[in-house]
């Protein structure tokens, strides 16, 4: 593990931290406020910020998939429709 001295640029983010742990975005965070990578398969600790916006694009993600899923829903309720008016009789 590399040690740092007083002299290195880095030692003014990482003063005080008992595990220093730099995160793919940059920022250095201790080991203990890192957060999970919500990414398939991967086993990294990440930042809080890192990690706040994987919730963000991970909501996002589930609300097309739900607007997506309700939009195919209404297509096919459409269709059955046609498909009952077709056959004739009352629809409810």
């Amino acid at each position: 593990m590399k040690e740092f001295n007083e002299n290195d640029s880095v030692y003014d983010e990482v003063d005080g931290m008992e595990m220093p742990c730099k995160c793919d975005c940059g920022q250095w965070f201790d080991l203990n406020d890192g957060k999970r990578d919500l990414r398939w398969g991967s086993n990294k600790i990440i930042c809080k910020s890192c990690h706040n916006n994987q919730l963000k694009r991970k909501d996002i993600e589930d609300q097309i998939y739900e607007l997506e899923t309700h939009d195919n829903k209404k297509r096919e309720i459409k269709k059955l429709k046609k498909i009952l008016d077709q056959l004739g009789g009352p629809i409810n």
